[in-house]
């Protein structure tokens, strides 16, 4: 994640310089696939467009240059057409991607070379109605054939070189010609140039700030599963200290009833029986107390420990030791260490 906001900000920081159109090498092999996947549907309709034009412009040959009509269709129908059909089927191949820019760049190169050799072919004035085409190639080359700026340059510099060549060597043309279409033909260049770097910037600053978008959108992922790993954690914790609480509930309501069960278990089995004694002794010392003084006297001693004892059975019942109930409440000592008795 950290790489790929790093390579997305040294994109932007190349970008803003005005005279690079290059990414770091990583990022520049991801702008490659992103630029043809979004360029090849255009980039067959500019295929498309020029085989058309080149074609429809044949019918002028016959009104403009019927002398040489049929050579210039030999460039137009025998040589650009069948190449441009070539490179039009080559698009819809799986080798078409990795050479597409040289490709393209070759391609627009022969467009104009063929005008240029147009011009070379036409004796006479004629060669310079010709000289248009080229003004129509340039802006094709740089716009809607979807060349790289670099590429598109390459291709329209091997141009101007094969027309000089043609107007000052191979078909001297007048100075004042000369110097006016080469003004024509330069402006077109710069317009040009203009146009396909503007293109091309544009597409890199959309290409980053898609990057950027999808960086940024990783990142906010990762944090929304840390967050909700950090939620998850949360509400365990408070499920657990909720069945702490239900479970400390259940032993407090245990122990309560044990405790109870302990106090019934100890009248009935203790202070009960002793107070039936008790009952009983009095009745025999009321018997014999009239037949045998001494015996009815112990017997009444006798009655008065068990009352002792019965009424320090009652005090034990009364009283229940804290110790009892936090070693049943929590399983060990109170909180505080201190082993006391309250009173219920």
């Amino acid at each position: 994640m950290g790489k790929m906001a790093q390579l997305t900000a040294e994109g932007t920081r190349g970008l803003m310089s005005l005279g690079r159109l290059r990414f770091p090498d990583e990022l520049e092999s991801s702008f490659s696939e992103y630029r043809f996947e979004h360029s090849l549907a255009f980039t067959r309709f500019a295929i498309v467009l020029a085989i058309v034009l080149y074609a429809l412009f044949g019918i002028l040959d016959l009104f403009l240059v019927p002398d040489v009509a049929r050579w210039i269709w030999v460039i137009r129908y025998a040589i650009f057409c069948p190449i441009a059909l070539a490179v039009l089927g080559l698009t819809f191949t799986r080798w078409f991607k990795p050479i597409m820019q040289p490709v393209l760049a070759a391609l627009a190169a022969l467009c104009g070379l063929g005008i240029v050799a147009m011009v070379a072919i036409i004796s006479g004035s004629g060669g310079y109605l010709y000289y248009a085409g080229l003004l129509l190639v340039i802006p094709w080359a740089y716009t809607l054939l979807q060349l790289r700026f670099s590429s598109a340059t390459k291709a329209c510099l091997i141009i101007m070189a094969g027309y000089e060549f043609v107007a000052i060597w191979l078909k001297p043309t007048p100075v004042e010609i000369l110097v006016s279409n080469n003004f024509f033909f330069l402006s077109s260049v710069i317009i040009g140039m203009v146009a396909g770097f503007t293109i091309e910037r544009g597409l890199r600053t959309d290409f980053l700030q898609r990057r950027l978008i999808e960086t940024q959108r990783a990142e906010l992922a990762v944090h929304n599963v840390q967050l909700d790993s950090a939620l998850q954690a949360s509400l365990e914790e408070v499920r657990q200290k909720a069945e702490d609480l239900q479970t400390s509930r259940v032993r407090i309501v245990t122990a309560a009833d044990a405790e109870r069960r302990r106090i019934e278990r100890n009248l009935h089995d203790g202070a009960q029986q002793q107070l039936v004694a008790l009952a009983v002794n009095v009745r025999l010392a009321r018997q014999v107390g009239s037949r045998d003084p001494v015996k009815a006297g112990e017997l009444l001693e006798q009655t008065e420990r068990e009352a002792a004892e019965a009424l320090e059975n009652l005090r034990d019942l009364a009283v229940v030791p804290t110790d009892v109930v936090y070693s049943r409440l929590r399983g060990g000592r109170p909180p505080n260490a201190v082993w006391g008795r309250r009173r219920l």
